[in-house]
């Protein structure tokens, strides 16, 4: 111990006058062994670095057997035996107010840790770590207090329960044997350590010397640039792929001596090495991509190879193909076909092709391209089976269509269906022969005209034939029987209170009965009105007011009257048998308008030559028995056959015209009429 104060004392004289190292040697100020250099130690007493290459030898050797008989009051008496000649007075402390005395410069643990710290040149760090489990909990803490800074803290746990603060009663049979080997070799031989300066190995404790510094072996150094040139390895390209490659450095190592550490370095992957092929792929060609010759080239190929796009060709195995051969569409780029060993673009709809494979559309047919069907580029490439003759389709308006080819946009040929209505030519009856007891007159069959263009109608082309007073027999006038009452050889004699006006087919005013030998008048109730010259029954006073047609119509439809609800607008005929006082437009009179006659051109002059306001029933133009309402225009359900509108009676002028079916003024009133009586 003496010896190691003294060696302190004399290091801490040759700092105080100012003995200096090199930097990170002997004497350089630390905190910890990283802040020297190789094979250097930092002295934790004085913060200074040492060398490493003193050896001393402390062998310690501490059985400690402790025999406790414990009735703790508690004074113990530790007595060890070290093979150390280190005298240490440790003054410990313990928390069961323990007064321990021991010789021992070592600090002993159950569960110990030693730490023993001597101002000396060397630095002894011995860690003993001794778990002893006793039967008992003891709880001894034991604290020293050396010159030596030693710190010994004992602690024993024992299976008993015990608090160790004033008197126990514990009996503790504890046998401990610690055997603590702690070898310090704190020999100082004077020879150097790795990394210091020599002129031969005698000097060293490697006993090698090279390069003029000691080392274990080899070229030895105190710093790298101490070591030879030819640690240093140039840069070489390791992986051609991804550019990247290696050199060597030279370094100095931890125990002083010379090695090559190998380092990234992508430089020498420059640009005559091939990082990539020549490839072609997808119609792309890409040229050989070279590496860059950066240092670090991130583990990549440059993309420097350049590209082509090969189209209108396909590629090849490394490069585009230049031409195409055999008709070989596959030498040829997507929507390319091959050509007299050339590779053209794919040809659209309606141009002229040799194969399907030369369209977009994968079809040829008729020399043209299409998607489908026969081919066309204008309507006559298409063939002859595409024109379809004419054909009446409707005889009673003679209308007819035909079938002309087309090439519709597609480029494909197709047949039009267009209006043609040549064969209904002359030869087609468009309206056959009849004969109308009502009109008293027979009707020639109508033929169509064979026109282009008829106008959807038939034409009135059959001629009419008056049977007189003559009835019809099938299509034509009979020659023998005579209409309706009419007798005579002749057929030109009317019975007596017959209506010659109305074809003998009626009795006169006023007269009815089966025979008209029965004089009749209109009689009206509370609600109604009947008429039985006609069997007809009248709504007494109209109720619908001043009403576009279709309003009116609903109206009388949907009339529930004196108990029933079978009521209708009158037909134009029906209406004029209300009609009083004007010769004309009386049933029979000169006024052509009636139900077989409902064209504009069968209303003349006559049927509104009567005067405003001239009739018998307070100047209205109807009976005079009791009809109620407003003297105006009334509606019939009876169309104008021209389309000018529905035919009504003007009973304020006695008169027979038509309406729009949606009049802006002279809007007509609805009187409903119902067949039979009520």
């Amino acid at each position: 111990m003496k010896t190691r104060w003294r060696i302190a004392l004399v290091l801490s004289v040759l700092f105080t006058a100012g003995f200096t190292c090199d930097p990170g040697g002997t004497g350089k100020s630390c905190e910890s062994d990283e802040d020297c250099g190789p094979n250097k130690v930092c002295d934790p007493d004085t913060q200074t670095c040492v060398r490493g290459g003193d050896t001393d030898t402390d062998t310690d050797t501490d059985t400690d057997t402790d025999t406790d008989t414990d009735t703790d009051t508690d004074t113990d008496s530790d007595t060890d035996t070290d093979s150390d000649t280190d005298t240490d007075s440790d003054t410990d402390t313990d928390s069961d107010t323990d007064t321990d005395s021991d010789t021992d410069s070592d600090s002993d643990s159950d569960t110990d840790t030693d730490t023993d710290s001597d101002t000396d040149t060397d630095t002894d760090t011995d860690t003993d770590t001794d778990t002893d489990t006793d039967s008992d909990t003891d709880t001894d803490t034991d604290s020293d207090t050396d010159t030596d800074t030693d710190t010994d803290t004992d602690t024993d746990t024992d299976s008993d329960s015990d608090s160790d603060t004033d008197t126990d009663s514990d009996t503790d049979s504890d046998t401990d044997t610690d055997t603590d080997t702690d070898t310090d070799t704190d020999t100082d031989t004077g020879l150097k350590v790795d990394g210091e300066s020599c002129t031969d190995g005698s000097e060293c404790i490697s006993d090698h010397c090279q390069n003029g510094y000691c080392c274990v072996a080899g070229d030895c150094c105190e710093q790298v640039s101490d070591c030879q040139p030819g640690y240093d390895v140039a840069a070489t390209c390791d992986d051609t792929a991804t550019c990247q490659g290696t050199r060597g450095d030279a370094v100095c190592s931890a125990s002083s001596d010379c090695l090559t550490q190998t380092v990234d370095d992508d430089s020498a992957c420059d640009g005559s090495v091939v990082c990539l092929a020549a490839y072609c792929a997808d119609g792309i060609e890409h040229g050989e991509a070279h590496c860059t010759g950066e240092q670090d080239q991130g583990g990549l190929c440059g993309d420097n190879g350049g590209s082509m796009d090969c189209a209108p060709y396909a590629c090849g195995d490394t490069a585009c193909l230049d031409g195409c051969a055999d008709e070989n569409d596959a030498h040829c780029a997507a929507g390319h076909h091959c050509d007299a060993d050339f590779c053209e673009p794919d040809l659209d709809a309606g141009e002229p092709c040799n194969e399907a494979s030369d369209c977009i559309d994968g079809h040829c047919q008729n020399g043209f391209c299409c998607a489908a069907g026969d081919c066309c580029s204008e309507v006559g490439d298409c063939p002859a089976g595409y024109t379809v003759a004419a054909a009446c389709d409707t005889v009673a308006t003679c209308q007819g269509t035909r079938g002309d080819p087309a090439c519709n946009a597609g480029h494909q040929c197709e047949t039009t269906t267009v209006d043609d209505d040549l064969a209904c030519d002359v030869s087609v009856v468009c309206n056959d022969a009849f004969c109308s007891e009502q009109d008293a007159a027979a009707y020639g069959s109508d033929f169509c005209a064979g026109g282009p263009d008829q106008g959807g109608v038939c034409p009135d082309s059959g001629g009419e034939t008056a049977c007189g007073n003559y009835a019809c027999d099938g299509e034509a006038c009979s020659a023998t029987t005579c209409r309706n009452h009419w007798e005579g050889a002749s057929c030109e004699t009317c019975p007596a209170n017959w209506d010659p006006a109305q074809d003998c087919n009626a009795c006169l005013p006023d007269w009815g009965g089966a025979n008209c030998d029965q004089p009749l008048a209109i009689n009206c109730g509370a609600e109604t009105c009947y008429d039985p010259t006609t069997n007809l029954t009248w709504q007494k006073t109209p109720d619908s007011g001043a009403v576009q047609w279709t309003t009116a119509n609903d109206h009388c439809l949907n009339l529930e009257l004196a108990s029933n609800t079978e009521w209708r607008l009158p037909s134009i005929s029906e209406l004029r048998t209300l009609v009083r006082g004007c010769p004309a437009t009386v049933t029979g009179g000169s006024c052509g308008v009636m139900d077989t006659c409902l064209h504009s051109s069968c209303r003349d002059a006559s049927c509104y030559e009567c005067s405003e306001n001239g009739g018998p029933a307070a100047g209205c133009y109807w009976p005079d028995i009791g009809l109620e309402g407003f003297c105006v225009y009334y509606w019939s359900s009876s169309w104008e056959s021209g389309g000018g509108g529905m035919w009504d009676v003007r009973f304020q002028y006695g008169a027979i015209g038509y309406s729009e079916a949606q009049p802006v003024m002279n809007t007509p009133r609805a009187r409903c009429v119902h067949y039979g009586p009520l």
